[in-house]
């Protein structure tokens, strides 16, 4: 494990339109390559993505506690935690099962065969956009880099950010070189 170092340009994701719902399929046909964050997500704020990115709905196969629970006769589950996930010959999950009062009341894993049994589909809000590649560092910040680094896997699109850590912190001077001001961003990832 080290550190990875992108610059992204960033684009819209043309053939998607604002506002408009989507099933994970139908997203994954029409931007194969998108991007997506919720607002919970830390890059979501910024700037650059906001200008590019595109609001839209998706339909998420999501596990439903109580359906879960009441498959594998657990009485009181209402939250659920993933405690595993295997992907051999068959996908399983392994979960543990928690009530109203964050108390464990059981486990249980849900398997190809029920899968379907189990899921519900869910709207989630995502900002969408796609991005390429156009510069890559792979370690070399000193100690003062790594102390200028945005947050682990975040967007930004702060430039003096990237000025400071070509200046000071080791990062190549080809960042600069491709930076364009409202359509790159950094994104460090350890």
């Amino acid at each position: 494990m080290g550190l990875d170092i992108y610059l992204y340009r960033l684009r819209k994701a043309n053939k998607l339109e604002e506002g408009k719902q989507y099933t994970r399929e139908e997203l994954m046909n029409l931007a194969p390559n998108a991007c997506t964050l919720t607002e919970d997500d830390e890059g979501y704020k910024c700037p650059s993505i906001q200008n590019v990115g595109t609001k839209i709905t998706v339909i998420e196969k999501m596990y439903d506690a109580k359906k879960i629970a009441e498959k594998f006769d657990i009485p009181g589950c209402t939250k659920l935690r993933t405690i595993g996930e295997s992907f051999g010959d068959h996908h399983s999950i392994t979960f543990s099962l928690y009530n109203d009062s964050d108390e464990e009341v059981g486990s249980c894993t849900v398997t190809d065969d029920i899968e379907a049994d189990v899921l519900v589909d869910c709207p989630v809000d995502y900002l969408v956009f796609e991005e390429e590649e156009v510069d890559y560092q792979r370690k070399g910040l000193n100690d003062e880099g790594w102390e200028l680094m945005p947050e682990n896997c975040v967007h930004d699109d702060d430039k003096e950010r990237v000025e400071k850590m070509v200046k000071y912190g080791g990062l190549s001077e080809t960042f600069l070189d491709n930076w364009v001001d409202g359509e790159t961003c950094l994104l460090c990832w350890w």
